[in-house]
């Protein structure tokens, strides 16, 4: 039997082992653009030899975002 305030215990359990698993993907994902933004600036870095080449500012928004994110 079933409350009107919702399921049973497990679809209740099931409901926040879904959400705990979605949170450490997502907690994955931003590491992973972290990581993949140092990458990027450490590339931007080496091959910034010209006068004319530029610091890329969108790695370091995008891993500063994803740090707060996480």
């Amino acid at each position: 039997m079933t409350h009107a305030s919702g399921g049973s215990y497990n679809t209740i359990r099931q409901t926040i082992l879904d959400f705990s698993a979605g949170v450490i993907i997502a907690k994955v994902l931003l590491l992973l653009n972290v990581l993949l933004c140092i990458w990027g600036m450490a590339m931007n870095m080496m091959r910034n030899k010209r006068k004319s080449d530029r610091f890329r500012i969108s790695l370091v928004i995008s891993a500063v975002v994803s740090l707060g994110g996480s």
